[in-house]
């Protein structure tokens, strides 16, 4: 059933610190208000400590002030306020990060929460107000430590609009005018993969002489956007690795940044089961960033977002996002991060207790292993193997191996008949022996509550370590309708 033969993981032995393919910086969201604090001072330290050992050396704080709640488009500078614990907490994130050697772009001024048209009219004139006051403040105090690095634009440029370039010339200038040397970034995005990538680079490039943005950091989409490919061939439109291979040769790699999504795609993106989120904006498979890395290898940095909640031991489990550690181990695991990867794409063997459907085979016998995620807009990829009703997956490692980390990417499709497990028991034994229960794989929402989805992936893993030992694995997925299966993932910690 695949097209393909198994995908490049990046730098499988090579640490990430030396390996500019990978991530090497993340967003950092701070809060929406004064009363609004996602990242408390005393969680800095660890958060910062896990961002360097992920091969880490920049951050993106994403605002540092914000329109004040109920104020829609903002008529004046009396109308924004810092984010809680701004403007003294800037200089705690700047001397923490100076202690290990990072980085930090600042966020400005957030209005396109509560104005939609935010560049147009008495808010596009308050908000480069704004930045020529409060901001220009914050650089002539902040502006020559040796951990700040340049600016960040908080409201989105979408598609990098040439109506909208006056709004981000004035602020430009502003910026400037207080930390001249520094650089000034914004974040882009795609919206369709049917619009010719040439035009979409030159429409970068012109933006970016029409306004003297320094760097853009264009959003890849994987997560947020259901036009968005990974993949030449996979559905009709144009793929990732295109708009940033043409977006790197128009702009150079020093002006160009690919933000990287770690969290799943689900249409809506947000949505209320009953019993918290669905599958959709929870940490992703590791797999599916690997493939993310590689069709954004032309950029010049890539960066995360959002590691605080899917990627962080720290931050995630307490902003509800149980999988966050499940993803960071395995991502350690995948680029030999103090963690190793357990699962070898050939070697490791499977088998199933019902044999997948005719219509959605596992055509080579190692699918979920090989590396290549499914497409979660398009149940007919390649990548999926669908099984109907209860299977156990039977996993050989070989050898007596440490498991401490399983993920297993899954997909959604109500009108198929295809909904994502909400079980897993995961059972280990020896040659000979008979199994025995050592964890479960779990979802934070029931499958009733997934009637509202129209196309969703989650990865169903373990919240906490299973540090078992075992040469035997078998996951037993309890399913009363279609279940689709693409990557089985694994890691032990060291």
């Amino acid at each position: 059933m695949n097209r393909i033969g198994l995908i490049v993981v990046l730098a499988c032995a090579a640490p990430a610190h030396a390996a500019s393919s990978l991530l090497t910086g993340s967003f950092v969201h701070v809060g929406y208000s004064a009363n609004d604090e996602q990242l408390p001072a005393a969680q800095l330290p660890l958060f910062l400590d896990e961002l360097q050992d992920l091969g880490n050396d920049t951050i993106i704080l994403g605002q540092t002030r914000a329109t004040r709640a109920g104020v829609g488009c903002a008529s004046g500078v009396q109308d924004f306020e810092w984010i809680a614990g701004f403007p003294g907490k800037l200089g705690t994130v700047l001397d923490a990060a100076a202690a290990r050697g990072m980085k930090v772009v600042v966020g400005t001024t957030y209005s396109s929460g509560q104005c939609g048209a935010f560049w147009q009219g008495r808010n596009a004139t308050a908000v480069a107000q704004d930045a020529a006051q409060a901001l220009a403040q914050l650089g002539q105090q902040y502006g020559s430590h040796p951990a700040f690095a340049g600016w960040y634009i908080t409201d989105e440029p979408a598609q990098a609009s040439a109506d909208r370039a006056p709004f981000y010339r004035a602020i430009v200038t502003a910026l400037k005018g207080s930390t001249p040397s520094r650089p000034v970034m914004v974040a882009p995005y795609l919206a369709s993969s049917s619009v010719d990538p040439a035009s979409v680079a030159n429409a970068a490039a012109a933006f970016r002489t029409a306004t003297g943005v320094d760097v853009q950091i264009w959003q890849d989409g994987i997560g947020a956007a259901s036009h968005a490919r990974l993949f030449q061939w996979d559905r009709p439109g144009h793929s990732t690795e295109e708009y940033f291979q043409a977006l790197s040769a128009t702009l150079g790699a020093d002006g160009l940044w690919a933000d990287i999504e770690l969290f799943n795609h689900g249409s809506p993106l947000f949505m209320d089961t009953g019993n918290g989120l669905s599958g959709a904006y929870r940490p992703a498979s590791v797999q599916r960033i690997n493939q993310q890395l590689w069709s954004a290898r032309s950029a010049g940095k890539r960066v995360a977002w959002l590691n605080q909640y899917h990627m962080s031991e720290v931050v995630g489990p307490g902003q509800g996002h149980v999988e966050a550690p499940r993803m960071m181990n395995t991502y350690r695991g995948l680029y030999g991060l103090g963690a190793s990867y357990i699962v070898d794409p050939v070697q490791t063997t499977y088998s199933y207790s019902v044999a997948p459907d005719a219509n959605y085979p596992d055509g080579t016998g190692h699918e979920l292993f090989d590396r290549r995620v499914g497409d979660p807009r398009n149940p007919m990829d390649a990548g999926w193997v669908g099984v109907h009703g209860n299977v156990a997956v039977t996993i050989d490692l070989g050898q007596r191996r440490q498991v401490d980390w399983i993920g297993l990417h899954t997909m959604t499709r109500p009108a198929w008949g295809i909904l994502t497990p909400t079980s897993v028991e995961v059972m280990c034994a020896e040659p000979g022996t008979p199994a025995v229960k050592i964890g479960a794989l779990s979802a934070p929402f029931t499958q009733a509550g997934l009637s509202a989805s129209t196309e969703e992936e989650y990865v169903l893993g373990n919240v906490a370590p299973l540090a078992a030992q075992c040469r035997t694995l078998e996951l037993r997925v309890a399913n009363g309708s279609w279940t689709f299966l693409s990557e089985i993932e694994m890691a032990a910690e060291q």
